[in-house]
Formats: C-alpha cells, sequence, structure tokens
C-alpha cells in the first residue's frame, strides 16, 4: 500500500515553521509518512498574494508573538521570540544553500534543518550570516559535500529553484508559511496552512491518531 506524503513549504524566518518542523522531526504520529522539506521565500510569497507582510498589519506582530509562545508550550518546544534581528533578518543566502542542500544531497535535509533552526529560534545566534552557516554545513555535511553544496548554492540554477519553489507553494494555493501539501494513501490531496491545522493533516493523511501524546494535555490534544 502507498505511504502518505507530505510536503512542507518553508522559510527558516517563520517561527511558526520552525514549531510546525520540530513537531514533524519529533512526533512519532509522523513516522508513517513520507515528508518533504521546501525551501521557499515567504515574503516573495507575501508580494505575489498583493499581503503587505504580518509585520504591517495592527495588532498581528503582538498575536503572533502571544501565539507562537502558546504553540511552543503546548508541545514542549523551546523557543526564544522574537530573535535577534527578527523580522528584518535576510534568510535568502541559506534558503538558496537549502536548495542546493536538496539538489545535492536531499537526504540531508533533515539533519540541515536541525541545526539551524535551533540555534536561531532557540539560542538567537547569527546563524543566517553566511560565514556561521558556512561553518553549521560543515560540521554537519562534512568539509568536502559542504563545499560542494554552498558551491551549487551561488549557481543561477539553484537561485532560481528557490523562486520556483515559492511559485509552486503560491500555485498549490500557499498564501503564507508554513503551507502544508498532504496526499494520502488513496492519492487524494489536500492543502493546509500554518500549525494550528495540523491536527487536520494528520486526519486527511490517514495517521493514526496521537492518542498517547494527546493525552498529556499537549497540542495534539488541543487539536484533537
Amino acid at each position: 500500500m502507498p505511504r502518505a506524503k507530505l510536503r512542507l513549504y518553508f522559510d527558516m524566518r517563520s517561527g511558526f515553521t520552525y514549531l510546525a518542523y520540530v513537531v514533524t522531526r519529533r512526533s512519532s504520529v509522523f513516522t508513517e509518512c513520507d515528508i518533504s522539506y521546501v525551501p521557499a521565500d515567504m515574503y516573495a510569497l507575501w508580494k505575489t498574494c498583493g499581503n503587505p507582510g504580518a509585520w504591517t498589519t495592527k495588532n498581528k506582530p503582538e498575536w503572533i508573538v502571544k501565539s507562537s509562545a502558546l504553540w511552543a508550550r503546548k508541545f514542549n518546544i523551546p523557543m526564544n521570540f522574537p530573535p535577534e534581528g527578527f523580522p528584518k533578518v535576510s534568510t535568502t543566502p541559506v534558503q538558496q544553500a537549502l536548495c542546493a542542500v536538496d539538489v545535492e544531497c536531499p537526504e540531508k535535509m533533515p539533519d540541515v534543518l536541525d541545526v539551524i533552526f535551533d540555534p536561531f529560534w532557540v539560542q538567537q545566534k547569527p546563524v543566517f550570516d553566511i560565514p556561521v552557516f558556512t561553518r553549521t554545513f560543515e560540521e554537519v555535511l562534512g568539509a568536502e559535500l559542504a563545499r560542494k553544496v554552498l558551491s551549487t548554492a551561488g549557481t543561477d540554477e539553484v537561485k532560481g529553484m528557490l523562486e520556483e519553489n515559492t511559485a509552486s507553494a503560491f500555485k498549490e494555493g500557499a498564501f503564507g508559511l508554513p503551507w502544508w501539501v498532504a496526499e494520502n494513501p488513496a492519492g487524494e490531496k489536500e492543502t493546509f496552512w500554518g500549525i494550528d491545522h495540523m491536527g487536520l493533516v494528520v486526519d486527511h493523511l490517514g495517521l493514526q491518531n496521537p492518542t498517547a501524546e494527546s493525552m498529556s494535555g499537549g497540542g495534539w490534544g488541543v487539536m484533537l
């Protein structure tokens, strides 16, 4: 029988994406699902949608801070929000480098994301600075593979790949990130936005309800 498939469009600058990513990595719910993580440009997506952005909408920045803290507590995920330099920090270089990871060694994507997400959203380190994430890539991938990935990241092909991924997210209906594209074993596809829709994602994919985890009164308990 075919396995459920889940595609998660993300931008490292999105705190809700960080939370969604951590849940997909930690929760046993997603072990029976094939997950792909797709780098996209959230600001470019907003521009395509004619969206002025979350940080220019009255009352929304305060809501984002409170909502992020709430979901982090519910899922017991460490998070220091907002991180230093947020939201002005540029993630374009690291997002392009992650596209290169997808080209050269896609199986390493989760390992790389682990050491980029956590330092930024928990430790408040400047991991999006090129010298910093270069060292991080070397630690995870080894010097030789990291050099290959970072060399590929500078090509027009990979720069265009980030744009294509963003356009793909838009075509899938995205107006913000994280954006989920969920395909169940029957081949039926649905799309969802945000961490607060993960319960619907799990339901559509036909994954086992996270009963044990929800009984703790955590995030799954709220969603289900």
